[in-house]
């Protein structure tokens, strides 16, 4: 019983590491490279606990753009995230039903589908969860807020706002306790609060250079071509020029690469018309100005 509860807490200890490198900006090349036989490795000794992991699986590969069959490794019935949060959900398994929900939000938000990732999240507040895990809680709050902000500049509805408020308060808060984990999360919620609300144009570029400088600083590249992405998106529904929105998507394209979000990539391509000599032009400037100690903006 002592040996098998050490294997259990081993087995358990290594699937939070590697969720934590998962959304915490680990290239997904890397984590691609050998996802599968460890997914099998997982369903091998433990069916639920690839039952309750495999929704990270899933996210990666939409992500990476690269198929494989995960579920085929699963018992019984189980062929969709659906099934695994139905049968979580009947078994009253609410950590596993509940981090399944905040990863479709993330699903659906790196597809373009805000309204889907708004329809997709837990209906509890973030400060009211007793059957969430830190790691849930907080994409919860940081993605569900980036949704809120989003679906209110355009399609309006004053609840968003007072949700999206809601989440950056909590983020406000979580902030005091790291800035290495919170810090970029923070500003870019403070950036899309005030664009939400028509705050001055030299306050809103403030907060997200401010969240591109800190997500360089702490080697997030996730973030960090999130951070471009969000503030072209602010450049190209306001009065900045189609040069700078242009700039910021294409920024964001190249640091989407380098993390390995290929799928991403394609939507800005798709979304945004850009021209793959002009990113890569960019993509080659980036690396000239790094090697000469240069800091990105």
């Amino acid at each position: 019983a002592t040996k098998a509860g050490l294997l259990d807490d081993a087995m358990s200890s290594s699937m939070g590491n590697w969720s934590y490198l998962l959304y915490g900006g680990q290239k997904l090349s890397i984590l691609s490279q050998s996802s599968l036989s460890r997914f099998q490795e997982i369903a091998k000794y433990s069916q639920f606990y690839a039952k309750s992991i495999v929704c990270d699986y899933i996210y990666l590969m939409e992500l990476t753009g690269e198929y494989k069959d995960y579920f085929s490794e699963l018992d019984g019935a189980v062929c969709s995230l659906d099934d695994v949060q139905a049968e979580a959900e009947s078994n009253n398994i609410h950590m596993v039903a509940y981090h399944i929900k905040v990863t479709n939000i993330l699903r659906a938000y790196w597809k373009g589908d805000y309204l889907g990732a708004e329809e997709s999240g837990p209906s509890n507040s973030v400060s009211n969860l007793d059957h969430a895990s830190p790691l849930s809680s907080i994409l919860h709050c940081f993605f569900l807020a980036l949704v809120s902000f989003h679906l209110y500049r355009t399609l309006g509805n004053d609840e968003r706002l007072s949700k999206g408020r809601e989440m950056m308060r909590q983020m406000e808060k979580w902030v005091k306790n790291s800035k290495a984990v919170f810090g970029t999360k923070c500003l870019l919620l403070k950036a899309e609060h005030a664009a939400s609300i028509g705050g001055k144009r030299d306050i809103v570029k403030k907060y997200y250079s401010d969240a591109i400088r800190t997500a360089q600083d702490q080697g997030n590249i996730h973030e960090l071509a999130l951070a471009h992405e969000l503030l072209g998106n602010y450049y190209h529904a306001t009065e900045g020029s189609a040069h700078d929105s242009s700039n910021c998507f294409e920024r964001a394209c190249v640091f989407y690469k380098q993390w390995g979000a290929t799928a991403v990539v394609e939507r800005i391509f798709h979304e945004h018309s850009l021209d793959i000599a002009s990113v890569t032009n960019v993509e080659l400037q980036m690396g000239k100005s790094k090697r000469l100690g240069e800091h990105e903006d």
